[in-house]
C-alpha cells in the first residue's frame, strides 16, 4: 500500500508511466482480488525503483509518515497500529522465555525494520527482509569493488533488487543470514510455507510450524476460501493450523470497526467532489 501512494498520491514522486500502469491495477486488484499477472515479481522491481535515491533513514522517515494514515477497510485504526494483537503477546512472550526471535518478511527490510520497531522491539538486524541494492551517492555506476567510500558520501538505495524473500528465498535467507534452523515458524500465506517446511524437515531437535487462517469475516477482512486452502496445507505437511475466529480473543483491538472494501471505495470515489 505504500508504494501504490508512492506511484499514485504522493505529489512529490513522478512515477515513470510503466510504474503508475502497475501501480494503479495492483491497487484495483487490492479492492476486487484480482490482482496482476506476476504482480509480486513486478512489485518487488517498481518498489525499490520507486524509492531509489532515498537514504535508509530517508526511507525510514518516509515509512513512518505513512504509517500514521488509516488503515485502508477499518476504523479506528491508523497503518502504523495494524498488528494483530495475539501475535504482539507471542513475540513479547517468546522473548520472555529467551528465545531469539527473527522476522522473515516478503516486504522491504528497511521498512520493516521502521514499522516492527515499536510494537515488536525486534531488532534490526533480527528483520530479514527484501533488499535491494544500497550505494554511495557519488558513485555514479562505479562498481563497488572499485569504489572507495569517501567521508563526503551517503548511503543511498540503489534500486535494483536483490532478492524478494518469499517461499524458497525465505529458507535461502534463513539459512544465510541465521545459519540455523528454526525452533518455531509462524506464517500467514503460501509464501510462508516453504520456511514452515524447512523448519519442520529438522530432525536434530524438536520444531513446530504454525500457520495462521484468515476464517474471521467480522473482525478481518477474511476469505474462507482462502482459509480452507490453508487448513487443507496444514494437514498435508504437519504444520499447526491456528484459527482468527476461533483462537484469537481479538485482532485489532474491540473498538476497531470493519468496513467493507465497496462501501470504502464509494467514498474515496465522492471525496473530490465534496
Amino acid at each position: 500500500m505504500m508504494f501504490i501512494h508512492r506511484a499514485l498520491h504522493d505529489d512529490t514522486y513522478d512515477a515513470p508511466d510503466d510504474m503508475r500502469a502497475f501501480a494503479q491495477a495492483l491497487e484495483a486488484g487490492v479492492y476486487d482480488g484480482n490482482k496482476p499477472d506476476d504482480h509480486e515479481r513486478l512489485h518487488a522491481k517498481y518498489a525499490g525503483e520507486a524509492y531509489a535515491g532515498m537514504t535508509p533513514d530517508e526511507l525510514r522517515d518516509y515509512t513512518r509518515k505513512f504509517m500514521e494514515s488509516e488503515a485502508d477497510g477499518f476504523k479506528n485504526l491508523t497503518r502504523g497500529d495494524a498488528f494483530y494483537k495475539p501475535m504482539v503477546s507471542l513475540v513479547e512472550y517468546l522473548k520472555a522465555n529467551d528465545f531469539t526471535v527473527y522476522i522473515v518478511s516478503g516486504s522491504d527490510r528497511t521498512v520493516v525494520r521502521e514499522l516492527v520497531k515499536d510494537k515488536l522491539g525486534v531488532p534490526e538486524n533480527r528483520v530479514i527482509g527484501m533488499s535491494y541494492t544500497m550505494v554511495a551517492d557519488h558513485q555514479d555506476g562505479t562498481d563497488g569493488l572499485e569504489y572507495i567510500y569517501t567521508k563526503d558520501d551517503d548511503v543511498i538505495l540503489g534500486g535494483d533488487l536483490i532478492i524478494k524473500t518469499i517461499k524458497m528465498n525465505k529458507v535461502s535467507a534463513i539459512a544465510e543470514e541465521i545459519g540455523k534452523v528454526p525452533v518455531l515458524s509462524f506464517g500467514n500465506t503460501a509464501g510462508d510455507q516453504s520456511m514452515a517446511q524447512y523448519t519442520v524437515n529438522n530432525d536434530r531437535y524438536e520444531t513446530k510450524a504454525y500457520m495462521l487462517m484468515c476464517d474471521d469475516l467480522i473482525r478481518e477482512h477474511g476469505n474462507m476460501e482462502k482459509a480452507d486452502e490453508m487448513k487443507q496445507m496444514c494437514e498435508e505437511c504437519g504444520f499447526e493450523p491456528i484459527s482468527m475466529r476461533d483462537d484469537f480473543a481479538t485482532i485489532y483491538g474491540d473498538d476497531v470497526e470493519v468496513v467493507d472494501y465497496e462501501e470504502l471505495e464509494v467514498e474515496e470515489a465522492l471525496e473530490p467532489a465534496a
